[in-house]
């Protein structure tokens, strides 16, 4: 692959047949899969703060559970959102599932991932680990991606209805999902749409991630609780929550149900 000038070769590595590249570009870091698209960012000079508008939007989860105590990831990347929940919830026990044992050396090498009890790797294909967990977690995140786009066996109505089970009672998935693939994007939300009660979405940019954030509970946050949750997460996080529930959009929500749709009171 062809850097730019203003680029710096860290790590160049193919480990199970994905090449795994760290890229310094001045005070950034970034982690790359053979070509220029950008899987996980970190600042060098302010690790507290997530650069990516992806993982941004991804954290918009937390408006729904905003003190999870258990969430568990697949796809680590970087680890920059791990990290970042590390780091401000110091109550919350994580697990990642990460199916390449390289990407997870460089994320701990390169990435600073936190060496933490409160933080256990898994390297372990997602859907294998989802077959033999039997744990609930308040929060999961889906961010399964190779170089070419989201990981297609993590993206089913067989994956959603598996990460369903593994959601304990008011818990919520977040999904980052591929939007230059309308069909496919299409699919998704048909198979969230089908598995969950409650559905709802950001739009990154045109034609790039779209977050979906899915739950089980037919009566989900009122918008007054989502604002008051906002400020407070504001508070917690180096991140604008309110800009992020201004963007929030229903994809699909039951008739009546206290969301986002309108306030129907605290």
């Amino acid at each position: 692959m062809k850097l730019f000038r203003y680029e710096t070769p860290i790590y160049n590595r193919t480990v199970d047949g994905v090449q795994i590249q760290v890229i310094d570009r001045g005070d950034q870091r970034e982690l790359r899969f053979g070509n220029h698209i950008t899987q996980s960012a970190r600042s060098l000079v302010a690790p507290d703060v997530l650069l990516l508008d992806y993982a941004r939007a991804m954290m918009a989860g937390l408006l729904f559970v905003p003190k999870p105590d258990s969430v568990l990831h697949f796809g680590l990347g970087g680890g920059t959102i791990p990290d970042c929940l590390h780091r401000h919830l110091p109550e919350v026990q994580q697990r990642v599932v990460e199916l390449n044992r390289g990407v997870v050396d460089v994320a701990y090498r390169y990435f600073d991932l936190p060496v933490s009890s409160r933080l256990e790797v898994v390297n372990q294909d997602g859907a294998m680990f989802l077959r033999e967990d039997t744990h609930r977690y308040a929060l999961i995140f889906l961010d399964a991606f190779h170089a070419n786009g989201a990981a297609p066996q993590m993206n089913t109505a067989t994956a959603f209805n598996m990460l369903r089970d593994r959601l304990a009672t008011g818990g919520w998935l977040v999904v980052n999902a591929w939007g230059s693939d309308r069909e496919l994007l299409a699919q998704v939300r048909g198979a969230l749409r089908s598995t969950f009660e409650q559905l709802h979405y950001l739009s990154v940019r045109v034609d790039s991630n779209v977050i979906f954030i899915a739950g089980t509970q037919r009566n989900g946050p009122s918008l007054s609780q989502l604002k008051r949750r906002a400020e407070w997460l504001s508070q917690q996080f180096p991140l604008d929550f309110a800009g992020l529930l201004e963007r929030l959009r229903p994809a699909f929500a039951p008739p009546r149900a206290s969301t986002i749709l309108g306030d129907v009171g605290a």
